[in-house]
């Protein structure tokens, strides 16, 4: 395994989409920062953004989208089911 596999295989969902909006900001014209380019990709604001890191994960409809985007698994962006 990689340093980067290593590295994408310790973060959580919502941490993977933000490297990866990183990655997608960073090739514009004009560079954006991960969770500015996250947030204008999902459509919410950069302080929906943080909220849902600091919680750790994401309304169904918002992990679809995340899912759909950059095809991380949803159980690893929806809250886990408790008991």
């Amino acid at each position: 395994m990689t340093p980067d596999e290593k590295i994408l295989n310790s973060m959580t969902g919502i941490d993977k989409a933000l490297h990866l909006a990183g990655l997608d900001g960073a090739a514009r014209d004009v560079p954006a920062g991960a969770v500015e380019e996250l947030a204008a990709r999902m459509g919410v604001t950069r302080q929906a953004i943080h909220f849902f890191k600091r919680q750790g994960w994401l309304p169904k409809e918002r992990a679809l989208h995340l899912h759909q985007l950059y095809k991380i698994p949803l159980c690893e962006l929806e809250r886990r089911a408790t008991k």
